[in-house]
Order: structure tokens, then sequence, then C-alpha cells
């Protein structure tokens, strides 16, 4: 929490015995109208509800209702006895609040302003009112002898030295992040936490050879145990752990679950990743707008990565029989974008069989094959979208090393 030392803190006890007065809870409403006008709210439709319900509550004296399952069912309008573990939509929602509320008062014009808190750990907000301002002194009158003031303008340039100097201490410059750390920047630069989005634990088949018997979709052919297990797919499980082992090496938080689990307002949340191709339905749908995208044909049995430039063509394809995919070489797609649906950075790792999604987990977590597309790439690819095909040869049923086979950045 912070209180700054000329401001005197007012306390709302949980208990709720203390209220405000009249004219300080009139200060705190025209205060949280004032930072709900502020573009780091107004364009949200999230954010307000919340910290507009703990605001007032609290200078009611309702502590009993600034709880997160009280928070949960009156603000989101979630079932009384929801799981908030399954569900923990208010602990994001208060945490990006938070974060608005730290850029608000960062921001010079509105340092002095009453600040309205929500300490971390709790939902019960605080009100800090600025002190009075100090009655000015009488003048003093300078020595004839006293060095006059420094010019405005050297004040402003040492100012400006200084923030320069902080600027570069904070990005160190001179210490060049990797081509893995440039793929990921957009993930790892973000505060909130990352949506990991799988396919269904119970594998259900993607789509049926045109004689009906049922294909594997984007799973192995031993994948026929997993659907008895209700487990998921070796691709996906193995790009999973890569996935949780690299944001976990960076400090960042994120959750995971399945495409029936996660809806769109969870998607809303923070970065998004996209684990399988044809077994995630969130896959499909977030990419089929982009250059290159996953295709079936049906009548023959048929899958491939369609380029929408060229759709004719269907270089990277398999072909499926009763046993499963004839596959000696396997493709996928990896693509990173801002998706104006959910409004977040989204990070897709397709393949066209769960070999094809393992290839395509290695590539995005292994510096050296990062390096591959940065050798390749335009300048600051890091800060633009990008689509990137893979092919992998199958040997044994495991996946070589997956070199690239086509790029689009945009």
């Amino acid at each position: 929490m912070l209180i700054e030392k000329d401001r005197e803190p007012t306390p709302l006890p949980a208990n709720g015995s203390h209220r405000c007065t009249d004219a300080e809870q009139a200060a705190v409403r025209e205060q949280m109208q004032r930072m709900l006008s502020h573009s780091l709210f107004r364009n949200s439709k999230r954010y307000p509800p919340l910290f507009r319900f703990v605001v007032e509550s609290a200078l009611q004296g309702q502590p009993d209702t600034i709880k997160e399952r009280q928070l949960g069912v009156q603000v989101f309008g979630r079932e009384p006895d929801y799981d908030t573990n399954l569900d923990p939509i208010v602990r994001y929602t208060a945490g990006e609040v938070r974060k608005r509320i730290a850029q608000y008062y960062h921001l010079p014009e509105h340092q002095g302003e009453l600040r309205i808190d929500l300490p971390s750990g709790s939902y019960v907000p605080e009100f800090h009112f600025p002190a009075a301002a100090p009655s000015p002194a009488a003048p003093i009158a300078q020595s004839a002898s006293r060095a006059p003031s420094r010019p405005r303008w050297v004040l402003a340039a040492a100012v400006g030295v200084a923030a320069i100097a902080a600027f570069l201490l904070w990005q160190k410059p001179w210490q060049s992040r990797n081509a893995l750390d440039r793929f990921w920047s957009p993930v790892f630069s973000s505060n909130d936490p990352v949506s990991i989005c799988l396919a269904p634990p119970v594998l259900v088949s993607s789509f049926s050879s045109p004689d009906g018997a049922a294909q594997r979709g984007s799973q192995e052919s031993n994948d026929a145990s997993a659907r008895r297990t209700g487990t998921i797919g070796y691709g996906d499980a193995i790009t999973l752990a890569r996935i949780t082992g690299l944001l976990q090496a960076k400090g960042r938080q994120y959750r995971i679950g399945d495409q029936s689990y996660l809806d769109l307002a969870d998607l809303k949340l923070g970065p998004v990743v996209l684990i399988g191709g044809f077994n995630n339905a969130w896959t499909v749908r977030l990419t089929n707008r982009l250059r290159f995208v996953l295709a079936l044909d049906r009548s023959t049995a048929t899958s491939w990565i369609r380029d929408n430039q060229h759709p004719d063509r269907r270089d990277w394809s398999i072909h499926w029989t009763a046993a499963g995919p004839e596959v000696a070489e396997d493709y996928a797609v990896v693509s990173r974008f801002f998706d104006p649906n959910t409004g977040r950075l989204v990070v897709a790792i397709a393949g066209i069989t769960g070999i094809g999604t393992l290839a395509a987990g290695e590539f995005v977590t292994d510096n050296r094959l990062a390096e591959a597309l940065a050798n390749r790439a335009p300048a600051n690819w890091e800060r633009r979208n990008f689509q990137v095909v893979l092919a992998t040869r199958v040997i044994q049923g495991s996946d070589a090393m997956p070199r690239i086979v086509a790029t689009h950045f945009w």
C-alpha cells in the first residue's frame, strides 16, 4: 500500500463501524468518477463495475459484500456456489484495476488528488485525502552575497538527463535479448496472467475418413488409450510442459483450461496461448482469417496448411486412411498476432497432427530455432504480427528438427 507522507490516510475498519463524513463521501465519489472517465478505465466494460462496486460498498460501510465470492455474484453474475478457483475472474479483474490505479496516479497531473487505493490481497478500498496546503512562509530577503538561482533550462536539462539515465538502467540496451526473448516479448511485457487454451481432455475426432472411420485429427495414432483415460494427446502435453516451463522461468503467471472452459471473456483477460490444431476450436476460430490456416477436404481425406494467397496449392498436406494418417512429413503453423476479437496478443501453436504440434512447441521454446526465424525476419519483427509454417520429418512416430518453409509478417 502506498501512503504518501504528506497525506493523512482515512482508514475504513473492516467491521464497517466508521463511515466517511458526507463531505468525504462526496469527494470520494467525485474522484471515482474522475478516474472512471479517464482512458485507463472508460474503454473497458469489466473494470469500472468492480471499481465502482467496491468503492460504493466501502462508503456505505458494507465490508461483507467486498469479498471475492460476493463480488463474483454481484458484479459478474456468477452463481452463488461457483468455484472461485476454477473461475478467478474477480482476482484477475482486481489485479487489472490495481494496475490502472497505479498508472493513473503515476501521471504528474493526478499526484495531488484524493487517492483511492485497492491494496494487494484485499478488495476493500482505502481513501487517502490530501493534507491541507501549508500556509506560505514569509519571504526571506536574498543576501547580496548569495549566488543567483540557476536558470530554469539548467534544471530542466538535469531532469531530462536523469530520466534518460533511469530509462537506460531499466531497459539495459547493452544486454541484447536473444531471439526467443524477442519472440515472446509481447507476452513477457504484459502484467496480466497468460491463458493457455488446450483441446478438450476427452479426445474426439476432428474429422472422419470418407468411409466414416474416425481419425485422430491432431493426435498421434496411439491416442485411443488417451481417449479411454481422458488425458490429452502426447504432442499437446509435451508442448504444454514446454510453454509452462518457459513462463515459470520468466516469472509469469498463467492458467490452463480447455476450449470448453475458456470463453471469449476469459481470453480477454491477458495474452493467450493456443495449443493444438483441428482439435482446438479456439485455434480454428481465431486464426481463420490469417494467411496460413488449417484446411480439410473430406472428399479426398486430405488435411493441409492452406496459403490463402495461393489457395489452389497443397504443398503442405497429409492424406488420411482408415488406419490413420500417412505421415512421412508433418506440418505446423505458428501464429503470433494481435486478435481484434479479444483485444489481446495470441500465440497459436497448431500442427496438422500431434507430431506437428510437438515440432511447433519445440520451435517456440528453443532459442536455436527462434534464431532461424530472426535471421530471415524483417527489422523490428518482434513488434509485428507474423506466421511461420514449419515442416518436420516423422521418424518412428516422433518429430525431427523442425525447419521453416514459409513466413509472413504484417
